[in-house]
C-alpha cells in the first residue's frame, strides 16, 4: 500500500496447456502450478540450484548465484538500458531486504547490496 502498487489475483486452477509462462525464483515444479508440465515456459530467471524443472522447447534460462531473484531481474533491467520507475524500485528493494533478510542472511552478495543501495536511490 505504501507503494501505491494493487495487489494483483493470485493464479486460480490449473494453467491451460500451451499458456505462456515465465518462472521467476524458483525451479522446483512441486513449487509451481498445476499444469506447468504443458504449459509454454519460455524463461526461468532464479537464484536456487535446479530442481527438476523440464520443458519440451528451448527456453531462456537465468540462474546466478545471488541471494535474490531480484538482484537478477534488476541486472537484467540495467544490461537492456531499463530504470524501474520509482514504484517497481521500491517493490524490487523489498524483495532484495526480505531475501537477505536485510542483508543478514549468509548467501547474501555484495552484488546484492549494490543493487539495493541503487534500487534504493531510484525508490
Amino acid at each position: 500500500k505504501t507503494l501505491g502498487v494493487i495487489q494483483p489475483p493470485l493464479l486460480r486452477g490449473a494453467l491451460e496447456p500451451k499458456t505462456p509462462v515465465a518462472v521467476v525464483d524458483t525451479n522446483n515444479p512441486a513449487e509451481l502450478p498445476e499444469g506447468i508440465a504443458t504449459a509454454a515456459v519460455h524463461s526461468v530467471v532464479d537464484h536456487h540450484k535446479l530442481s527438476g524443472l523440464t520443458n519440451s522447447e528451448p527456453l531462456e534460462v537465468d540462474i546466478r548465484p545471488l541471494c535474490s531473484a531480484t538482484s537478477i531481474l534488476y541486472a537484467r533491467a540495467k544490461a537492456a538500458n531499463l530504470l524501474p520507475p520509482k514504484h517497481i524500485a521500491g517493490l524490487m528493494l523489498a524483495g532484495i531486504l526480505s531475501d537477505s533478510l536485510e542483508f543478514r542472511s549468509p548467501t547474501t552478495t555484495e552484488t546484492d547490496k549494490v543493487h539495493a543501495q541503487e534500487l534504493g536511490k531510484l525508490a
